[in-house]
């Protein structure tokens, strides 16, 4: 009895395969090859549950050939179910290396982690339900889903390299890192064999096959290469940019005026994940009023974000704690407070690139810079002030009054709209993708310092920084879709030989995803970008750690105490000096000098009436 549901879901798969009758041949032959892997996929399934109560050896290996089929189909189950039912099939391995007593309970354990954790003990049932119960749903989905061919599955392989690239060969759903590079093969194969059906739709099916016979040549090339010392960089630089480029501009020649709404994060114009315009910023400020000239509203931003009119004493700014010249940040350890004491608990983050956030603080606890910008306005320690209070003011300048009705095309005053969608629009043109990186990987005639690279392939690979800090951005935001902020803890709060490193502040635990895990969310905090590290220092939520060398020290340290809810792996990762050097150099590549000398505090400040002039008032406050 307990495998009927599954059998159910096979003979489903069978029985809803017809479709619509007036489908193209190309719709009608991708129908049937994926509908013969998902059944491949609940095939494996049902060979795993099978030999539960065999010796581990056995059950180890039908787990990697389930986990080979779920690879094979990953790009379109990506579709297939939301943003969260995927996590909760396959998510980071992080989510598992906690105290196997919570485990099973948290809805971000990918159900196939748990099972790879569990294969040299008891069998993990939770995790077994909650696979039998995906997949039910991925097979009512698939019926939905095939309205949208073919151009979804399409663009859902293209995103699916983007995957496999930066998350699978990361190390980030895997336990064992060894079966790494055989699942990014079964991925690959399977890229392969799905976009070979697109051939003959194309307007230029040589140039496509000339680019499928690369992916081809790297599928045959990457046996028998070992996790550790693939070279992700070159593979990158060398091989997948070309290809992704070439299949990119291909398929926007067959399908551009088509692209579906749900890809639209990435602008499909980028040639290269480190380009300046591969992530669509338009996107991420979707909420910006629709009539309104972008760039009249950034430039209205900014002199909010420096004039002191926003606080209760006309003295402090957003630049108080967020300064150009430090990439956005204030160099502090915490903010200062509103009365000039140290008065805030946390490190002040740079607002670079933080347009692309999906949650914001260090604890995720707001949804939106809308409501980070409103937070600050009443914060007593930050603007202790007030929306009416701050109005009441603006509204005093005639200069003030006639920029805001230039931009928003009305009359009749300024409102809190307003003010908190010109400094929205502000904050969003804060991007920085011109570091040394980005412009070694986009542009073929730049050289980088060999360490940099070896850096780069150490923290995509064997030091694993990559399975947290997700490139392109290098934070938490989870690629391809950027829908989901990851958060993490290092267990800095241990304390032990490195000093008193304990400070109180419980993280996610005051503002949790699950209330009912409240505690053991203590000490996560939200995982941001390493991008500008020389200009953010310190680091960590509490700056704790003054640079980039003593914080390595740290994460890497073999006998660093291990909490048991921290993200890193039990084991040492063995690094020695050069590399934990080489890790140095590459984030040091992070560093956007054209993007910290774009922006200034020389701002002149719209008059208001007599007793806030702007010699009353200093640009960027005086914190």
């Amino acid at each position: 009895m307990k495998y009927l549901a599954v059998i159910g879901i096979m003979v489903a798969i069978t029985l809803i395969g017809g479709g619509a009758a007036n489908r193209s041949t190309l719709e009608k032959s991708l129908e049937k090859e994926i509908r013969k892997d998902l059944d491949q996929l609940l095939q494996q399934w049902e060979g795993f549950k099978s030999v539960q109560q065999q010796d581990p050896a056995e059950r180890a290996a039908r787990y990697q050939q389930l986990k080979r089929a779920y690879k094979t189909v990953e790009g379109f189950l990506a579709i297939l179910l939301n943003t969260d039912e995927l996590a909760q099939l396959n998510n980071s391995v992080h989510w598992v290396r906690r105290d196997a007593i919570y485990d099973a309970r948290y809805p971000e354990a990918g159900a196939l982690q748990l099972i790879e954790r569990s294969l040299g003990g008891p069998v993990d049932t939770i995790g077994i339900q909650r696979i039998d119960s995906l997949l039910a749903r991925t097979v009512g989905a698939l019926e939905v889903g095939i309205d949208h061919w073919p151009k979804d599955w399409l663009f859902s392989l293209l995103l699916d390299q983007y995957r496999q690239y930066f998350l699978t060969l990361s190390g980030f759903d895997r336990l064992d890192p060894t079966e790494v590079i055989s699942d990014y093969r079964a991925a690959l194969r399977s890229h392969i064999r799905y976009l070979e059906w697109f051939g003959p739709e194309m307007t230029d099916a040589k140039a496509w096959n000339q680019a499928l016979d690369q992916l081809r040549d790297l599928y045959a090339a990457l046996e028998g290469t070992e996790f550790d010392q693939l070279d992700r960089a070159a593979l990158l630089r060398d091989t997948l940019q070309p290809v992704w480029t070439s299949l990119q501009q291909l398929a926007l020649q067959r399908f551009g005026a088509e692209i579906p709404a749900w890809t639209r994060t990435l602008n499909w114009k980028g040639a290269s994940p480190f380009a300046e315009n591969w992530l669509n910023r338009q996107e991420f400020l979707s909420d910006m009023p629709a009539g309104v000239e972008l760039k009249d509203l950034e430039g209205l931003g900014e002199l909010l974000f420096y004039d002191p009119i926003l606080s209760g004493n006309n003295k402090r700014t957003c630049a108080s704690c967020h300064k150009p010249q430090k990439a956005f940040s204030d160099g502090r350890s915490t903010s200062r407070g509103f009365d000039f004491s140290a008065g805030l608990e946390r490190n002040a983050p740079s607002l670079i690139n933080s347009v692309f956030n999906r949650y914001y603080k260090y604890d995720n606890s707001l949804a939106s810079i809308q409501e980070q910008i409103l937070s600050v306005v009443y914060h007593p320690q930050e603007f202790r002030t007030s929306m009416a209070e701050i109005l009441a003011k603006l509204n005093t300048s005639e200069s003030y009054r006639a920029l805001f009705a230039d931009c928003f095309s009305t009359a009749g005053g300024i409102d809190s709209n307003q003010v908190v969608t010109a400094l929205t629009a502000y904050n969003g043109s804060l991007v920085s993708f011109g570091s040394p990186l980005d412009h070694y990987f986009r542009d073929r005639d730049t050289t980088l310092n060999p360490k940099a690279v070896a850096g780069y392939n150490l923290f995509m690979g064997k030091a694993m920084c990559g399975s947290c800090h997700f490139a392109p951005l290098f934070s938490g935001l989870q690629p391809p879709f950027f829908r989901r902020q990851e958060y993490h803890s290092h267990g800095i709060h241990l304390g032990v030989k490195w000093a008193d490193l304990r400070d109180g502040d419980p993280g996610l635990e005051a503002h949790p995803p699950f209330a009912a895990l409240a505690q053991d969310y203590r000490y996560y905090y939200k995982t941001p970008s390493l991008r500008n590290l020389a200009a953010t220092a310190p680091y960590m939520h509490n700056g704790l750690f003054n640079d980039i060398r003593e914080t390595l020290a740290y994460l890497f340290d073999p006998s660093r105490p291990h909490a048991a809810n921290a993200d890193f792996p039990p084991g040492a990762l063995n690094l020695s000096n050069d590399e934990q050097e080489a890790i140095a150099a590459f984030l040091e590549s992070l560093n956007d000098r054209e993007v910290l000398r774009a922006y200034s505090e020389d701002i002149l400040l719209p008059e208001t009436d007599g007793t806030l002039a702007p010699a009353q008032r200093k640009a960027a406050g005086v914190y």
